[in-house]
């Protein structure tokens, strides 16, 4: 089996004033459309507004001390909001609960004049502060399989809604007939039409007036 490439990193301050550097390096993609559904669905029951990856990158950072410094300077800046910190680096942190993925997650706006012209100072974009250390380790292989994870959690988080939604569907029905069943009311429509106090029974020809269900 063919050993790894090793991976080649540069800073930032030295591939800005040259192309061929700046040209090479790989930035992250917007989140693919597939998974954005799929994510939406299982993990947050149709609400498209607790999608906050869809806009991402990575800064890969050579010791914990330079991430301090990054996470002091996105603090500091004037044009960045930050929504949301988490820090997966935490010792105390299960790798059973992120598949031993580590990485400081930043999740932050970028309100500028033009943001707020073009309507998109209140979108939420996601920055990975990832070690060196451990990116030399990330590989295709690695990537899917922490798919594959994330997937599965996702699944588990949609069943978990279901039920909960299902308990309350079954809550909501009981009340429903205990309430039924203390006015002698029948989950089927009789003829009867209710009009404020008034209750009458019509003929299927001729009913008229608006039914209120229970």
């Amino acid at each position: 089996q063919q050993a790894a490439l090793p991976r080649k990193w540069v800073r930032w301050a030295d591939a800005a004033g040259d192309m061929e550097q700046s040209s090479a390096i790989l930035w992250t993609e917007l989140k693919p459309e597939e998974r954005a559904v799929e994510k939406v669905l299982q993990r947050y029951q149709g609400n498209v507004s607790k999608l906050l990856d869809v806009c991402r990158e990575t800064i890969v950072l050579d010791n914990l001390n330079d991430v301090t410094l990054c996470l002091h300077a996105l603090a500091d800046d004037p044009k960045v909001e930050i929504e949301r910190v988490k820090n997966t680096l935490d010792d105390k942190l299960s790798s059973d609960s992120s598949a031993g993925f580590r990485a400081v997650v930043v999740n932050f706006r970028v309100v500028t004049a033009e943001t707020k012209k073009w309507a998109c100072d209140g979108h939420i974009c996601e920055l990975l502060l990832l070690l060196k250390s451990f990116g030399n380790t990330l590989s295709e292989e690695g990537h899917e399989k922490y798919l594959n994870f994330r997937r599965q959690d996702d699944s588990k988080e949609f069943l978990k809604n279901l039920w909960s939604w299902w308990r309350g569907s079954w809550s909501c029905l009981q009340r429903h007939r205990h309430h039924q069943h203390q006015d002698g009311s029948h989950s089927h429509w009789d003829g009867t039409v209710r009009r404020g106090s008034d209750v009458t029974r019509e003929s299927g020809a001729s009913r008229r007036g608006s039914v209120i269900s229970d």
